[in-house]
């Protein structure tokens, strides 16, 4: 497992996720009718968070980034959200994706080719705390759960404000520790809690503040989740009595042996107040 943070690439690496894709890719050409529809499959597995392609779409429209924009995604994982944010922003845009697992973003790279809009999209594999990409600053930073498994969260939205522009936008779609307790484990992030590194909302915003971020927005989106993950569990069983191949384009793929436990836990502990989830979108002031 090669690359920086050897825990993340020993809890989300998976040996050979894209010849894992490709068939079920292949499999799914023949029932779905146009590009759309075969993004829209895709996105089951590709949109690695509650919510999927839904919560993307209005992360997009609270972030409001202008056509042309130059967007940098923060944990891009296999890359949906950075796709969906590259074809947003028109044929003068650019975006970035960082992520420390080597399997992801060799996997990222390979589906963002397969599009003409997302061919051009940068894939760098590095620890976002040491990230210093070189040229003009980013207009849109952008993450979705992706800071769960980083301890220093002064240091993250520090490389957040590194590589914005003035007046830039952070817009984010995290996860935090709730209220009511200890989380149950294993979750998408970490199978123990040594693994997971939950801030609470309130420190989270203290830390905006003093690294120089003013809000725009910022909705609790824990009762939607909940709702979201129980949809897609009966999504998940529609599709797979129907036979309908889609159905092995799920987060299994991503999470590997554990991924139907995880799921429940993470549905457990939003339900019972021992996590919250966040969008925010909050402007740089230097």
């Amino acid at each position: 497992m090669t690359g920086p943070r050897p825990d993340l690439q020993a809890h989300y690496g998976r040996a050979r996720l894209l010849e894992s894709l490709e068939p079920l890719l292949a499999a799914c050409a023949p029932t779905v009718a146009d590009a759309g529809a075969a993004d829209r499959a895709l996105a089951r597995a590709d949109e690695f968070h509650p919510g999927g392609r839904a919560a993307t779409e209005e992360l997009m429209d609270l972030a409001a980034p202008a056509p042309g924009a130059r967007a940098l995604d923060l944990g891009c994982g296999i890359g949906g959200p950075a796709r969906a944010l590259r074809r947003r922003l028109g044929p003068d845009g650019a975006v970035a994706g960082v992520d420390a697992v080597a399997e992801y973003c060799r996997v990222a790279r390979a589906l963002n080719a397969r599009g003409a809009a997302t061919a051009d999209i940068v894939i760098e594999q590095a620890d976002i705390l040491d990230l210093a990409l070189p040229g003009p600053r980013f207009d849109l930073v952008w993450s979705q759960h992706a800071q769960m498994n980083v301890g220093d969260k002064s240091r993250w939205l520090e490389a957040v404000r590194r590589h914005l522009k003035p007046g830039g936008r952070y817009a984010f779609h995290e996860t935090f520790a709730g209220p009511g307790g200890d989380p149950w484990y294993p979750t998408p992030w970490a199978a123990d809690a040594d693994g997971s590194r939950l801030d609470t909302p309130e420190a989270w915003l203290d830390g905006l503040d003093a690294a120089g971020f003013t809000a725009v927005h910022w909705l609790d989106r824990t009762a939607q989740s909940v709702v979201w993950l129980d949809e897609a569990v009966a999504a998940q069983r529609a599709l797979a009595a129907a036979g309908d191949p889609a159905a092995a384009l799920n987060v299994g793929l991503l999470l590997g042996p554990e991924a139907a436990a995880m799921s429940r836990n993470l549905r457990r502990n939003l339900a019972e107040d021992r996590l919250r989830i966040f969008m925010g979108v909050f402007v740089s002031r230097n």
